[in-house]
């Protein structure tokens, strides 16, 4: 705050002595109090810097094209945004509103990316919701899919600056700020309030007013809230109200939508719930964050959760769940196996720099997920990570090479490492799971994954270890499962099966029929990385490693 106010103290100075040489009087008020003469020169100056800035900006708002000294400005450029919020800088102009006009910045700053998206079907199953007279699980995919047999999943995407307004900006920072009010948020640093307060969206959805929206909220009003002491209660106090809100891993509506619409179906994914959770948190000046691991690092599918961000540290927890605060390493429910992270992001408002982001502008094919600036990686912040360094005897033309994890059925990327000359450079790799270097490359618009070395493990200790199977050493091994999570993956009398094994790509070692409960497969290589798959029905299969007689699951 000091600095903020020696800044100030010396933009006032200068302006006084300028607009001294208009004025004459200013200086001349020999019989009054200094007290008094100063206080006028406040005012008077205050006035005329207003005046001055209204002025600067009717005079360049003269002009069609956004003309930044002398030369055209980008259209999503910092400068341009000043030009086109104009009235909201004016607005927050005065010293009481510094820290409120250091806000709009933020977000002027970060506004170029910021987008939604529109199509024809969305309104019609808005409108088949809202027409609804039951917002069931059943109905709500029903409805979707019937949208879907007459429109075509198709997205326009629309830049959010096309749509907010100077009024939007000033209603959303004014209601962020009434935020900073609560009493367990006095801690907050002005960073985190900016990344994980002030933002008026959470994801890509379309721009609203959801403060207002969250006003119907009572519980966010209610004598019970005024009891709540410091931070981690509030959080708790907000996730306990959310029971409303039915978790599901069946339905989801297609893309990211408001605070409003997702009150009203309140039913999604882990992703939606932690939207919702975002929103009503955001509202009593709590800095959520939205955490993401895009694929388990020994199974698939991923998961989301939010995350409370102050003092350096982060609080994770599950949106309408417990435990703030406390998130394990390993993720399992009753009976299953652990599900590991090898990565972890972070959702923000601010750009992130990332050379994936350098190489989409130039063309270079990179996963969906890394496509976006709005991410961050946390994965240190969880587990006990690793750098990796690789390198090759060979040049590449890419600019990014991935580490990838297997997702049950194929290698998805988990993360992506620079490539420097022969030498490819992971940064903060989840620990005990095994990886495949890999190249990213669209073919014939599918997705593509070029291997680029073996296989290996990377311990919990860090050590690493390449998997490679001996085609010149054979063995009989014995499998009892297909998959370690209960009993359905257990081998079955009567199912087909089908063994593989690593060497550069899948190589089938035969398929069986399960005489009981057990497969044998002999002339196996030693020391690959294994698969079997149930051709008969299921989906759960997993990859393992052979050692000691046993089955090593990945």
């Amino acid at each position: 705050m000091a600095k903020n106010i020696v800044q100030y103290n010396t933009f006032d100075i200068i302006y006084i002595r300028q607009y001294s040489i208009f004025m004459p009087k200013l200086y001349n008020m020999r019989n009054e109090p200094l007290k008094n003469i100063l206080l006028k020169k406040r005012a008077i100056y205050e006035d005329f810097r207003i005046i001055i800035l209204l002025l600067m900006f009717l005079l360049t708002g003269c002009h069609s094209d956004p003309i930044i000294n002398g030369k055209m400005s980008d259209p999503g450029s910092f400068e341009f945004y000043k030009k086109k919020y104009s009235n909201a800088i004016i607005h927050y102009s005065k010293p009481k509103d510094s820290l409120k006009l250091k806000a709009l910045y933020f977000i002027l700053n970060n506004l170029k990316e910021q987008y939604f998206t529109k199509a024809d079907w969305i309104q019609a199953y808005n409108k088949a919701i809202l027409n609804s007279k039951t917002k069931s699980l059943e109905n709500l995919v029903y409805k979707r899919d019937s949208i879907f047999q007459i429109y075509p999943f198709s997205l326009d995407t629309v830049k959010d600056q096309e749509v907010i307004s100077n009024s939007y900006l000033i209603k959303n920072i004014d209601r962020a700020f009434e935020a900073r009010t609560y009493k367990w948020v006095k801690n907050v640093s002005f960073n985190d309030f900016c990344e994980y307060v002030l933002p008026y969206k959470v994801g890509n959805e379309e721009p609203e007013d959801w403060g207002m929206c969250l006003n119907r909220e009572s519980y966010l009003k209610s004598d019970s809230l005024a009891k709540v002491e410091n931070i981690i209660q509030a959080v708790g106090y907000v996730n306990d109200h959310l029971s409303w809100y039915k978790g599901t891993i069946d339905y989801d509506y297609p893309i990211d939508i408001g605070y409003l619409m997702s009150r009203l179906i309140a039913t999604g994914t882990c992703n939606s719930m932690t939207r919702m959770a975002a929103f009503q948190m955001r509202a009593i000046g709590l800095p959520i964050a939205i955490d993401f691991s895009p694929t388990w690092g020994n199974r698939s599918e991923g998961h989301f959760w939010n995350a409370l961000v102050v003092n350096n540290r982060s609080y994770p927890f599950d949106a309408n769940g417990p435990n703030i605060g406390f998130y394990k390493i390993e993720f399992k429910g009753t009976g299953r196996m652990p599900y590991k992270i090898s990565k972890v992001f972070r959702k923000t408002f601010s750009l992130q720099s990332t050379p994936t982001a350098i190489c989409h502008n130039n063309s270079e094919a990179i996963p969906e997920i890394f496509k976006t600036k709005h991410i961050k990686d946390v994965t240190d912040e969880y587990v006990p990570v690793s750098d990796i360094i690789l390198s090759y005897n060979m040049d590449f033309k890419n600019k990014l090479g991935y580490l990838c994890t297997f997702d049950n059925k194929r290698w998805t990327p988990s993360f992506w490492g620079q490539i420097s000359g022969h030498n490819i450079l992971f940064k903060k790799m989840g620990r005990d799971m095994v990886y495949l270097p890999a190249l990213y490359t669209i073919v014939d618009s599918n997705s593509n994954i070029k291997p680029i070395g073996n296989p290996f493990i990377l311990f919990r200790d860090g050590r690493s270890k390449e998997i490679i199977a001996n085609e010149n050493s054979r063995q009989t091994i014995v499998i009892k499962k297909k998959y370690p999570e209960d009993e359905t993956n257990n081998i079955v009398k009567g199912e087909k099966y089908e063994l593989f094994y690593w060497n550069g790509n899948w190589k089938s070692l035969g398929i069986q029929v399960a005489k009981c409960n057990i497969l044998y497969y002999s002339n196996v290589p030693k020391n690959a990385l294994y698969w079997v798959r149930d051709l008969t029905e299921g989906k759960q299969e997993r990859i393992f490693t052979y050692e000691n007689d046993q089955q090593v699951w990945w």
